[in-house]
């Protein structure tokens, strides 16, 4: 019969301590308190997505209402076009009557009113 050494005896101890540590840390699992934190991370990153999605749907919004605007500003430019041309056609017709003397103006109301009687 072969005698075991002190070597082999520290040898045996060391693999059985190593073996009994790792079937502790493979048995226990995720420690409570991470799995903890990482639920509040998870709701954190949901919480932040939805913030994304709000975000990129108000950034949609203001492109369509930018868009709007610029037909809007168009629109308005030309509806000011045509007021200062209507009021180019008022003025000058009304300088037309300025220079008409007397006989001129009664003779003018006189053909432009005659017909509604």
């Amino acid at each position: 019969m072969k005698k075991i050494t002190t070597k082999q005896i520290v040898t045996i101890a060391i693999v059985i301590a190593l073996a009994i540590i790792g079937y502790y840390f493979w048995t226990t699992g995720t420690p409570g308190y991470v799995k903890k934190y990482q639920a509040q991370i998870d709701s954190a990153q949901h919480n932040i997505d939805s913030l994304q999605v709000e975000l990129d749907l108000s950034d949609q919004m203001i492109d369509s209402m930018g868009a709007e605007l610029t037909i809007l500003e168009r629109e308005n430019s030309v509806l000011k076009e045509d007021i200062k041309d209507i009021k180019k056609e008022a003025n000058e017709k009304i300088n037309a009557i300025d220079k008409l003397n007397n006989d001129e103006l009664s003779e003018f109301f006189t053909d432009r009113y005659q017909t509604i009687r």
